[in-house]
C-alpha cells in the first residue's frame, strides 16, 4: 500500500459525516457521536470498500478509484484540514476548518477547469530533475 492509499484510508473513515445533508448536521454528529470507527477495508479491483460503525450503526462506502489519481489529507495545527483530490481531468481542493470545540467554521471547495496543468517533479539519485506535466 502506498502513501496515498494510506491517506485515503484515513479520509474514508470520515465519509459518513459527508453523507449528511447540512453542515449543521455534520457539526452536531461530530460533537455528539465522535469520529467513526473503521471496521474493515476491502480492495476489489478499482474500488475501495470501507465498513465502519458510527454510534451503533454500520455503514458501508464504496469508492471507485478509476478516475482518482491521488487523494491526500493535510492536517494543520490550527485545526484546518485540506483534502486534495487529483483526478484525471483536474484537481479539487477542499478546505475544512474546525474550531477547538469541534464545530465546523467553514467549508470551501475549488474545482479548476479541466485544462489545468498538473505538474510533478521527480528528483533522481544522479542529481537530475525531471518535470512532468499532465493536462
Amino acid at each position: 500500500m502506498n502513501r496515498y492509499s494510506a491517506y485515503f484510508l484515513v479520509f474514508s473513515a470520515f465519509l459518513p459525516l459527508v453523507s449528511c445533508h447540512s453542515l449543521g448536521e455534520i457539526t452536531s454528529r461530530l460533537i455528539n457521536e465522535g469520529p467513526p470507527k473503521l471496521e474493515s477495508i476491502q480492495l476489489d479491483g478499482d474500488s475501495i470498500i470501507s465498513v465502519y460503525t458510527l454510534k451503533e450503526k454500520t455503514y458501508k462506502k464504496e469508492f471507485r478509484t478509476n478516475n482518482v489519481l491521488t487523494k491526500s489529507v493535510v492536517y494543520h495545527d490550527d485545526g484546518s484540514t485540506y483534502v486534495i483530490t487529483e483526478y484525471k481531468d483536474g484537481i479539487r481542493i477542499e478546505q475544512r476548518i474546525f474550531s477547538r470545540t469541534g464545530s465546523l467554521k467553514s467549508l470551501s471547495k475549488f474545482e479548476p477547469p479541466k485544462s489545468r496543468i498538473i505538474s510533478k517533479v521527480e528528483y533522481h539519485e544522479d542529481g537530475s530533475v525531471k518535470k512532468l506535466n499532465q493536462f
